[in-house]
C-alpha cells in the first residue's frame, strides 16, 4: 500500500501558476516588442482556463482584449477615455482590432468596499442597500491608500537636513 497524497489547499494549483506564467510571459514579451508571442501567450492562457474551468481574476482578465488575445497596455495597445454619457463608465479600446469594452466606473468605490458620505449614517440597512430588515447602517470612511501614500511621502521628505539623517540614510 502505498501513501496517501495530501490534498492540496488549492486544486489546479499547477494551472493557475502554469497561467501566472503565462501572463508575465505576455507582458515581458510585449514590452520587447513581440505583440504577436504575447497574443500566443494570452490565447493559451485562456484555453488553459477554458480546459479547466479555471476563473481568471477580474484585473487580469480586463487586461486582456477578448478579439484579438492582445495584452492591454494604456497608451500602447489600448485607448482609456472616461465617459459619462448615461452613467460615469470606462470605456477601453483595443489599438490593433478596435474593439472595446466599457466597464461602470464607480466613484465611491475605494478597496473592495463602499466609502459612503456622512449623510448616509444613520440609515436603515434597508434604505441604504442592506439585506435585513430594521439593522442600522454602520458607514466609516475609510482613508484612500493614495493619501496614505503622499502622507509617508510628505513625512520622509521633511527631514532632508543633512545633520538629522543618520549614516543609514545618505
Amino acid at each position: 500500500m502505498g501513501k496517501k497524497s495530501k490534498p492540496s489547499v488549492l486544486p489546479h494549483r499547477e494551472a493557475y501558476q502554469r497561467m501566472n506564467f503565462l501572463h508575465q510571459a505576455s507582458q515581458c514579451l510585449l514590452s520587447q516588442g513581440q505583440p504577436e508571442l504575447s497574443r500566443h501567450c494570452n490565447s493559451v492562457m485562456r484555453t488553459v482556463s477554458r480546459r479547466l474551468v479555471l476563473r481568471i481574476d477580474r484585473s487580469v482578465k480586463r487586461t486582456i482584449c477578448k478579439q484579438c488575445n492582445q495584452l492591454l497596455v494604456p497608451g500602447i495597445s489600448s485607448q482609456v477615455r472616461v465617459r459619462a454619457n448615461r452613467q460615469r463608465h470606462t470605456v477601453v479600446t483595443c489599438q490593433c482590432c478596435g474593439g472595446f469594452r466599457r466597464y461602470n466606473t464607480r466613484t465611491t468605490y475605494v478597496d473592495g468596499s463602499f466609502d459612503h458620505s456622512p449623510a448616509d449614517e444613520g440609515k436603515t440597512a434597508e434604505t441604504a442597500g442592506g439585506i435585513a430588515e430594521g439593522q442600522t447602517a454602520n458607514f466609516e470612511k475609510k482613508p484612500s491608500p493614495a493619501g496614505e501614500l503622499e502622507n509617508s511621502l510628505k513625512s520622509s521628505t521633511d527631514s532632508t537636513d543633512p545633520e538629522t539623517l543618520s549614516l543609514d540614510d545618505r
